[in-house]
């Protein structure tokens, strides 16, 4: 079958091109804190205060990314460990889902960590803990080339236009039109854990510009061993603002979540 995509559509994926980390989510019950998980527990420093939640309990580690693990990317610190921490008794994790923010997530970034002082963390993570991974799952990038799906904004600004107006000035008939949507969901495949790249979506973009990109994206994943479930089959997503990006500054990020309906 050929790869029909309408000329506009393909200017746009062009505009839009950007490479991005695929993240391979794999459970382990190694306890080394020192490399690039989602859960499990986390490096600390010792001297810094443990974060905690609103009762005063340690919060769970989401996601812990060591740069040094990652392939160079000129928006990325080469080295560094960067943290994202969630309560754990939060029906929504810790998102406000109504309002543009980190909600009760807590960044942290160790620019130069010193693994000769790690501290250990407190070990109270349960089985009961209402948060969307449960165990560590080791993380391994793979880069790759992504365009922005027609579901994002990204892809409407690129067209100057609403992206399912504008396939509507493209004459397809029924069979074009099937054949198109299995090309875009081939030619711009979002699902799945991610560094950088363009979100996917199961409801509508929450963004109102591209002002806010997508940082990380760690998708249910239920594989094998692997025990990462946001809501009903949901996504979680970290958007960051350019600017904020480009300086390496992590505390101002937008967390974000949806499920299918």
């Amino acid at each position: 079958m050929s790869r029909f995509i309408p000329i506009e559509f393909q200017k746009s994926f062009d505009k839009t091109q950007q490479n991005a980390f695929v993240l391979q989510a794999t459970y382990t019950k190694d306890e080394c804190c020192f490399g690039s998980q989602f859960g499990g527990y986390p490096f600390w420093q010792k001297g810094f205060d443990i974060p905690m939640d609103e009762e005063g309990f340690p919060m769970a580690l989401l996601v812990q990314i060591n740069f040094a693990e990652v392939p160079p990317h000129p928006d990325l610190p080469q080295s560094g460990i960067l943290q994202f921490f969630i309560p754990k008794q939060d029906d929504y994790y810790g998102a406000n889902l109504e309002n543009k923010g980190s909600g009760q997530l807590i960044s942290k970034f160790w620019k130069d960590p010193d693994f000769s002082k790690q501290q250990e963390w407190p070990k109270t993570l349960s089985e009961d803990d209402l948060v969307p991974v449960n165990g560590k799952h080791s993380l391994l990038f793979t880069e790759k080339k992504e365009v922005a799906g027609i579901d994002t904004i990204e892809c409407a600004e690129a067209l100057q236009k609403n992206p399912f107006e504008a396939l509507e000035d493209v004459s397809l008939n029924e069979k074009e039109a099937t054949q198109f949507f299995d090309n875009i969901a081939h030619f711009a495949d979002a699902k799945g854990h991610k560094l950088l790249g363009y979100p996917y979506f199961l409801d509508l973009e929450p963004r109102k510009s591209s002002d806010y990109r997508l940082l990380l994206q760690i998708d249910t994943d239920m594989e094998d061993d692997n025990d990462i479930m946001w809501g009903d089959n949901g996504v979680g997503y970290l958007f960051i603002r350019n600017e904020d990006l480009k300086n390496h500054r992590f505390d101002n990020v937008w967390f974000y979540w949806d499920c299918a309906t």
